[in-house]
């Protein structure tokens, strides 16, 4: 379980169109392990709490396929190739538990970045910004339900923040 994300992106890359994507563009999957992961993660916390003045709730759609925000700016966070997070259509406090418990340098044994091109292929409106896949030690005991976080079948996500009064957009 803990490579199907990118053994989905490899199986993919056999695809024509992802093979044009990935060529076309020249963004290749950059993968962040040993003692590079604490300087990635420094840079990437620091990216993703300053992120938080940009949010707005009024740029929030909420759709039958979950919440969206008008206005993307968050790249889709998967943690474990089982929690799949959305930092742009939460409130500020929640990105920083976020921060404080998946952001973790001491828990992360790798990250694979994803690029927007591929991404977008991959996880349609979700990826849009691309994709960062963080891979946690095994033995971690981290609790990574956090940020509004609930299960969906069987995968956990944050996709819906609709509050009651809030409208529901068909699409």
């Amino acid at each position: 379980m803990r490579w199907v994300v990118l053994v989905m992106v490899l199986l993919c890359m056999k695809i024509g169109y992802a093979q044009d994507i990935i060529n076309t563009h020249n963004d290749p999957i950059e993968t962040i392990q040993g003692s590079r992961i604490k300087f990635f993660i420094d840079s990437l916390r620091n990216q993703v709490l300053s992120d938080t003045i940009r949010f707005n709730r009024a740029n929030l759609v909420h759709t039958l396929s979950g919440t969206r925000n008008s206005k993307s700016y968050s790249k889709l966070f998967i943690v474990n190739a089982k929690y799949y997070y959305k930092l742009d259509i939460i409130e500020n406090t929640e990105v920083v538990d976020f921060a404080n418990a998946i952001l973790v340098p001491e828990i992360i044994d790798s990250i694979h970045v994803i690029p927007a091109t591929f991404c977008n292929f991959m996880f349609g409106r979700n990826g849009i910004n691309g994709a960062y896949v963080i891979y946690s030690h095994i033995q971690s005991t981290s609790c990574f339900k956090v940020s509004g976080l609930t299960r969906r079948k069987k995968e956990y996500n944050n996709f819906y923040q609709r509050r009651a009064g809030e409208l529901l957009v068909h699409e």
